[in-house]
């Protein structure tokens, strides 16, 4: 069963994102064990159910940049 992972990008500089991206071949491994179900790089309206795991970068600035119903901030 895979682990269904999120990735939240606040406001930064996406050097985190960048920095994963950047694991090459290790990716490849990770990919048989994981399901990325939302991010930056993912095309999904929505932040999905049941995520087992969420990875988040940088930090809220401004009031505006939080949503109370998910608890994060959502681009």
């Amino acid at each position: 069963m895979s682990v269904r992972l999120a990735t939240v990008w606040l406001d930064g500089c996406s050097g985190c994102h960048m920095s994963l991206l950047d694991t090459d071949e290790r990716l490849i491994e990770l990919a048989e064990h994981i399901e990325v179900v939302w991010g930056p790089y993912v095309d999904a309206k929505e932040f999905p159910p049941d995520v087992d795991v969420t990875l988040v970068e940088g930090a809220i600035s401004f009031p505006a940049q939080w949503d109370p119903k998910l608890g994060i901030h959502v681009t």
